[in-house]
């Protein structure tokens, strides 16, 4: 079996999957994720224009909170049967309708999942969404959904999704989540995800109680990334030279330069 003399990881978790393989002489380097450090606060004026928001002005609201949406809890479409009929309109519970009619001070992004974006048979779904935001001053759905997920999130206070394994995304940014469905709910069917977020402070789970996400949208603000190597400079260096020692190519720039 062929194995790689050395492994880029991206996370300190990934870092520990792959340490068995030092024994078999692998080098591993646990370095900053190359995109996500794009978004570091030194960084992000050399952020492309095309990634940012246009035309919003939400510093005038208390906290932004990202709807994270997702496929399959549209019945109609025969998709996952643990998911069917939890949710009337295919995408959100309507306590998130009425927090939005009585909290004006409070901006929503909602964020459809690529498959709703792309595939026509979710059309009917993209349709509601916008009519639903068509009615509120402070609900965005369309650049949300486009932009790059930590453009989005990195402007919100909290995340509010389903089942989405976005919540992983929203917690290397250093924004915590709120999962909502009844099947990740502790004994329930998948009530072993996100254990680890949980843990960790990056998730809460709950029922869609009115007051318990009334509460959580009051309380709710952004953490420490979870990620916590974006900054290590050092770590892309070494691993960088171990590149060029093992390409012989730092050889022939110093016999070059002699």
């Amino acid at each position: 079996m062929n194995i790689p003399k050395a492994i880029l990881s991206l996370d300190n978790i990934s870092s520990e999957g792959f340490s068995p393989l030092l024994q078999k002489g692998v080098t591993i380097y646990t370095i900053p994720h190359p995109f996500l450090t794009r978004y570091l606060p030194k960084n992000k004026h050399l952020l492309p224009d095309e990634w940012l928001f246009s035309g919003l002005q939400l510093c005038k609201y208390r906290k932004v909170i990202l709807v994270t949406l997702q496929w399959a809890y549209a019945g109609d479409h025969g998709e996952h049967v643990q998911f069917k009929n939890i949710l009337d309109n295919g995408l959100f519970f309507p306590q998130i309708e009425e927090i939005i009619q009585n909290n004006h001070d409070v901006f929503w992004l909602f964020r459809l999942h690529p498959l709703q974006l792309r595939n026509p048979r979710y059309r009917r779904l993209i349709d509601y969404l916008e009519n639903f935001v068509s009615r509120y001053s402070n609900c965005e759905w369309n650049q949300a959904s486009h932009l790059p997920y930590p453009s989005v999130v990195m402007l919100c206070s909290g995340n509010i999704g389903m089942s989405s394994q976005s919540c992983y995304d929203a917690a290397a940014m250093g924004v915590t989540s709120l999962m909502l469905c009844p099947t990740v709910q502790p004994g329930n069917i998948h009530g072993n995800w996100f254990i680890d977020l949980v843990e960790e402070g990056y998730v809460t789970k709950a029922l869609p109680n009115l007051d318990v996400i009334n509460d959580w949208v009051d309380r709710i603000e952004p953490k420490q990334p979870r990620l916590s190597n974006l900054e290590d400079d050092a770590a892309w260096e070494d691993a960088f030279q171990w590149m060029l020692r093992e390409s012989g190519l730092n050889s022939k720039v110093q016999s070059h330069q002699e």
